[in-house]
């Protein structure tokens, strides 16, 4: 699993995920290395702007994200969902659970409000 990481200036951790596809084939890259950035800050936006695809796998593996964030006293918000990728998340109402941003500045501006 391909992914960049920075920490904004009010201490947000921002995980940009650098895959096309984020299924079965990479969401074992995801629990290991992502899962592991994400545990060294309980604030996080993980930006899913270079993502085209996403199955039930990588759905599992962000939900399994977001309650280890939450378990931390933090929150783990997303953004940059592309259309194909929101309507998988519409698909199965994961999107009622989670905070989801048109774009990353705005969830970082939600940790803010």
């Amino acid at each position: 699993m391909e992914f960049s990481t920075q920490t904004t200036s009010d201490g947000v951790l921002v995980v940009m995920l650098d895959e096309e596809n984020f299924d079965a084939g990479n969401v074992q890259g995801f629990r290991d290395k992502v899962m592991n950035a994400l545990s060294l800050n309980p604030f996080a936006v993980l930006d899913l702007a270079h993502v085209h695809f996403i199955d039930s796998s990588g759905l599992g593996a962000i939900l399994a994200a977001m309650r280890r964030q939450r378990d931390a006293g933090g929150e783990l918000k997303l953004s940059s969902l592309n259309s194909g990728v929101k309507a998988m998340f519409e698909l199965v109402h994961i999107q009622s659970m989670m905070d989801i941003y048109s774009t990353r500045d705005e969830a970082l501006q939600s940790f803010q409000d």
